[in-house]
């Protein structure tokens, strides 16, 4: 799908465009909402994103990319406690759903409960893409609490990110 590959490449306005354009044959296609959240959530257009994402799941309840995308917006307005509610339900509903343990992880980080962060991080699949940012959050974690040893290591993973 070409508003995939848009998306991953960043360019989110052309992909947002294209799915305006497509959305009378998409109307009850679940998928196609979510990938609409996921692009307006990345242009900081979080109402918008909300509301695709929540209707994607009224299409398909079974859509974990489209839970993980409400608790990616919750946790980017700043409410970590809603994100890790959110976070939490996922990880139990999807045990093996690393990526969104490690968001969980940092969530609770930014909670300030650096002991359930550094446990979900030591216990994580680093595998995929999102892989990276996940190590670097865990150096940063270390950090934070002066574990310098095992922070710096993972620190190391700031340039293999972006941004």
């Amino acid at each position: 799908m070409l508003v995939i590959e848009l998306a991953k490449s960043g360019a989110y306005e052309k992909a947002l465009t294209i799915c305006k354009k497509i959305r009378p044959a998409n109307i009850n296609n679940a998928r196609y909402f979510n990938v609409v959240g996921i692009v307006c959530r990345r242009l900081g257009l979080l109402d918008e994103a909300a509301w695709n994402s929540k209707k994607a799941l009224k299409l398909d309840k079974s859509l974990v990319a489209a839970k993980m995308n409400i608790a990616n917006i919750e946790f980017q307005k700043g409410d970590f406690k809603e994100a890790i509610k959110l976070l939490k339900a996922i990880v139990s509903e999807e045990p093996s759903y690393q990526e969104a343990k490690a968001n969980l992880a940092l969530a609770y980080k930014n909670i300030g409960e650096t002991k359930k962060s550094l446990n979900i991080y030591k216990n994580l699949e680093y595998r995929g893409s999102w892989s990276l940012v996940a190590k670097f959050n865990y150096g940063i974690t270390n950090v934070t609490i002066g574990n310098f040893k095992e922070g710096w290591k993972y620190y190391e993973y700031r340039w293999k990110v972006s941004p």
